[in-house]
């Protein structure tokens, strides 16, 4: 009768650990993240608040009452042209041409101008939204509706070159 042959191990087979078939995972730590702190906003001077915030509601009004003006202009140059006055539609397009030009600048100013009031109701007017930096309050005097402060504003305007 044969023996069974004795099996032999190696010594990196033994020190190896038996696998089971289940990978045994040790729980994962949960580390809570440290709170994110909002940009405080900055200390703007009350009176200069107010200040600036009646300058940006005087000067919405300004804006929406040309830009409705202009359009009220241009609706009446239209029904006005006759077939005519062909010599004369050559100039009027150019007027009308730069009418446009003006409505997209002043309609661009009211949307600044309202996010710049938004701004002060939530709290955030004043503040810089690229470096989070307080804008100086000359810089707010001269433009009330900067979202930028003027070190960013000109990084943004080389950039744009």
């Amino acid at each position: 009768m044969a023996t069974p042959k004795k099996k032999t191990s190696s010594k990196s087979e033994a020190a190896a650990p038996k696998a089971s078939g289940k990978a045994k995972v040790a729980p994962a730590k949960t580390v809570a993240a440290p709170p994110v702190e909002k940009p405080k906003p900055p200390q703007i001077d009350p009176e200069l608040l107010e200040e600036i915030k009646n300058e940006l509601f005087k000067k919405k009004q300004e804006l929406g009452s040309n830009v409705s003006n202009e359009l009220d202009d241009m609706r009446e140059a239209a029904e006005g042209h006759h077939l005519a006055d062909m010599d004369d539609l050559g100039g009027d397009a150019h007027d009308e041409e730069t009418q446009y030009k003006i409505l997209e600048i002043e309609s661009a100013e009211l949307g600044q101008i309202d996010m710049a009031l938004e701004r002060i109701n939530n709290g955030t007017f004043g503040m810089c939204e690229t470096c989070e930096k307080p804008i100086t309050p000359d810089r707010l005097r001269a433009l009330p509706f900067t979202n930028l402060c003027i070190t960013c504003k000109r990084q943004q305007e080389a950039n744009d070159r």
